[in-house]
């Protein structure tokens, strides 16, 4: 069931597809286009950044803008409280013009966001069924967090693992629902930290990354 439920919420709704309303129906259009557009163009950043994550969310809002789409940089960031740490996350949005503007999130590395290297069976076919590259609306992906960070919870209380504040649902939620900044191509900053590690901790500025690679 639970499964079902992850697969539902993953793909298009069936009310965007089936319903009577044709703003709907063409919102889910949309939503199919811009994910297999951004599934292209993250297959080809990835292969020109050299293992920068930073640079292939760049090349990747570069190539959904240069094909139309209102696409940019997202970081958000959040302090520390005395229950989860403080973080930082960059992701991609794309804002659509479908009746009321819709906001999308883009996701390219999606599956990596919930791998656990001590998981058991049943947590890792559960992130197998996710997309490489997720596209969809905040609410969508919202669901698709509360049920993975209860399968992964699960997963490591029966391996005996201390679970990590990081790995919480309150922390990971936070990544895409706290206060962000969004930058189109021409407001890259150098000096803004935009990559986070396993605690949701920044390792490097942005600007930098390519330097450390090489």
């Amino acid at each position: 069931m639970m499964v079902a439920l992850m697969m539902r919420t993953c793909c298009i709704p069936s009310s965007e597809l089936n319903s009577g309303e044709s703003k709907s129906a063409c919102f889910g259009i949309v939503r199919t286009k811009l994910h297999l557009d951004s599934t292209r163009a993250a297959n080809m950043a990835r292969e020109e950044a050299d293992g920068c994550s930073s640079c292939t969310r760049w090349a990747v809002v570069d190539r959904l803008c240069a094909m139309g789409y209102d696409a940019a940089l997202c970081i958000s960031r959040w302090k520390p409280t005395q229950s989860m740490p403080g973080g930082f996350h960059e992701y991609i949005d794309v804002l659509v013009q479908e009746g009321n503007e819709s906001r999308l999130l883009v996701e390219v590395d999606f599956q990596s966001d919930f791998q656990m290297a001590k998981a058991c069976q049943n947590y890792r076919d559960l992130i197998n069924l996710l997309p490489e590259t997720f596209v969809g609306k905040p609410k969508h992906l919202n669901r698709i967090v509360h049920i993975l960070c209860d399968a992964g919870k699960r997963s490591l209380k029966e391996k005996g693992i201390h679970i990590g504040p990081w790995r919480r649902r309150k922390f990971v939620q936070k990544k895409w629902s706290a206060p962000h900044k969004r930058l189109s191509l021409d407001q890259e900053d150098p000096g803004i930290l935009v990559s986070s590690g396993e605690a949701g901790m920044p390792i490097y500025a942005f600007g930098l990354c390519c330097n450390l690679q090489s």
